[in-house]
């Protein structure tokens, strides 16, 4: 019994038609975020910045820009990621008649915890962007770690991751929150964060707020 040689000719036909079924299942598994016309924006991902504070930071749904990015639980984000955000408002939008803060000066409230950072913020400009910022106090040194917008109240509250060459080198820490317009910077410092302090715990013990 003779086997058929296969030629030159019909071996090149099947690797083709081999190349070809391969990328047809890759395409099939692999659906690449929703970018071009479902995107009214795109957003590189900043240090400290989750989903649901992304999502704020354009007046968005969370879900809404989890689905157009294909992302799903528990919602890992990397640094420099660009996402795609289907709808909301630009970040920088602020209306000028409502930007400026309250008379009295914004209230911070922070509480830090292994990995993230809870921020509470009143008395702010209204629908206007901030840069959040982290450093050790004593020290004139902060790291931006994360931008957000407030609502019109001049509100806002969200958990930051804190980056992972974030270290502090201090028991206290310094937070600030600095218009991205007026450059205008309100501090408060979280004294004793230490995983051994009998009075403060880890999360610390707040001063009032210094704003200038």
């Amino acid at each position: 019994m003779t086997i058929p040689r296969i030629n030159q000719s019909s071996r090149s036909v099947l690797i083709a038609l081999s190349t070809l079924l391969l990328i047809s299942i890759v395409s099939a598994v692999f659906v690449p975020p929703a970018f071009g016309a479902t995107c009214q924006f795109k957003h590189k991902v900043e240090p400290g910045e989750t989903l649901s504070s992304i999502a704020a930071l354009y007046e968005a749904d969370w879900r809404e820009v989890a689905e157009a990015n294909n992302l799903k639980e528990p919602y890992v984000l990397q640094v420099d990621q660009v996402l795609c955000i289907p709808s909301g408002t630009k970040p920088d939008d602020s209306d000028s008649d409502d930007s400026e803060e309250t008379s009295s000066g914004p209230e911070i409230n922070v509480q830090f915890g292994f990995t993230s950072i809870l921020v509470e913020v009143k008395g702010l400009a209204k629908k206007t962007v901030y840069h959040l910022l982290v450093g050790n106090y004593p020290g004139s040194y902060t790291t931006n770690i994360a931008r957000f917008k407030t609502n019109d109240n001049g509100y806002y509250k969200e958990y930051f991751k804190l980056p992972n060459y974030y270290y502090l080198q201090s028991p206290s820490a310094q937070v600030c929150v600095k218009n991205v317009w007026t450059d205008k910077t309100g501090c408060t410092v979280v004294d004793n964060l230490s995983y051994y302090s009998n009075k403060c715990y880890y999360f610390g013990c707040q001063r009032p707020v210094n704003y200038r």
